[in-house]
């Protein structure tokens, strides 16, 4: 004989109807430090107090304005975002159903809308020659041009060990100059995808 289901009861259903709506009327009534606590009882994720949690992946841009000793402030200055994202077409690249994307980019996603990338090169940056855009690009909106998660050689220095390529006099200026400057970020026909109008001397 199968097992019967069994349904909390018409008390079982109004003890944590009153839990809820005691949360609900005590909770904004409390501290900070007590609502955290009360709320992480039953959620899971709450913020600690005084902690500043950033959406997506664009990088957090510090305000200049806090008081001496006032905990930091952090704001997303938002400079690119994709237009799929900014126009509400979340179903170009997601299931509505389940919020999975359609297919990864690994497997075309990207290349449905951006067929020109990487073109013709002859050389690809590995992540490009397996399509994978997203430990360069954010897909929804960022603090950086061309929705990258970081500026300059920052970017590079996710993946490219620093030691490995400051050795040479070429890169002397590492610092104060972005690698794409002399070398397209996607590819190139040089083996080291050096743009056209960078000079090699």
């Amino acid at each position: 004989m199968p097992k019967q289901r069994r349904f909390p009861g018409k008390q079982g259903v109004f003890a944590v109807v009153a839990s809820l709506l005691a949360v609900a009327v005590l909770v904004p009534a409390c501290s900070e430090p007590t609502r955290h606590r009360v709320l992480s009882f039953f959620f899971d994720g709450v913020p600690k107090p005084g902690e500043v949690r950033t959406r997506g992946y664009a990088a957090p841009v510090a305000t200049r304005d806090a008081p001496p000793g006032a905990p930091q402030r952090v704001e997303l200055q938002i400079v690119a975002v994709h237009p799929p994202y900014r126009e509400n077409r979340c179903t170009e690249c997601h299931n509505m159903d389940s919020g999975l994307l359609h297919r990864t980019p690994q497997e075309g996603l990207c290349s449905k809308c951006h067929p020109d990338v990487p073109g013709s090169l002859r050389f690809l940056h590995g992540p490009v020659a397996v399509g994978d855009c997203l430990p360069c690009h954010n897909p929804h909106a960022s603090a950086y041009p061309k929705l990258l998660l970081s500026e300059g050689a920052k970017l590079c220095f996710r993946c490219h060990k620093r030691e490995d390529l400051t050795t040479g006099p070429y890169h002397a200026t590492i610092d104060t100059q972005a690698c794409t400057e002399c070398h397209d970020a996607h590819g190139g026909n040089t083996r080291f995808f050096l743009r056209e109008e960078a000079s090699v001397e």
